[in-house]
């Protein structure tokens, strides 16, 4: 028996971190059949594909509402990568989306995700890696496949009850 340790570098907005974990997934499963008795464990570290700009107390950008509104996400990455580029990505992840068994979808919004990494933090602490792995799957399908904003703190709360983290009043 083998016990893997897996520590992934994510975004809770990234779409490469979330097919990569349905390939991941895929790959662990065909990995059991042959090996039952291996284990894999996975944690999840940050990462800030966008982070809000760094605010400092002398000389540095004026900071931004708090907290920072989300975007329509087609009109944020048509800014980011130009109009005919943003088309081309978002084909492109799509497709390989689809290959991973995921039914992506663009529209919606997107913003900061420290919030959703902090749910993502305290589901590792207070529910362990079933607790954690159900929060990152939370967020992705809701970003990435129903078009949900994830910024809100109705939808991170209602992740982390999903979790298992405890009642709506409890995770507030």
């Amino acid at each position: 028996m083998t016990n893997y340790n897996v520590n992934i570098v994510s975004d809770v907005v990234c779409p490469w971190c979330y097919i990569g974990h349905a390939r991941l997934s895929k790959a662990i499963e065909n990995h059991k059949a042959t090996y039952p008795d291996d284990t894999f464990k996975l944690e999840y570290k940050p990462f800030y594909l966008n982070p809000a700009p760094q605010v400092y107390s002398s000389g540095g950008p004026a900071p931004p509402p708090f907290p920072i509104e989300s975007k329509d996400r087609r009109e944020y990455y048509a800014e980011k990568f130009g109009p005919s580029r943003a088309k081309q990505i978002e084909a492109m992840v799509v497709g390989a989306a689809a290959q991973a068994g995921l039914n992506f979808s663009f529209g919606g919004r997107t913003g900061p995700s420290r919030n959703g990494h902090r749910l993502v933090h305290y589901a590792q602490n207070h529910g362990g890696e079933e607790a954690q792995n159900k929060a990152m799957i939370g967020l992705w399908k809701r970003y990435f496949e129903q078009e949900i904003d994830i910024t809100t703190l109705d939808t991170l709360v209602d992740v982390g009850v999903e979790a298992g983290l405890g009642s709506a009043e409890e995770i507030k």
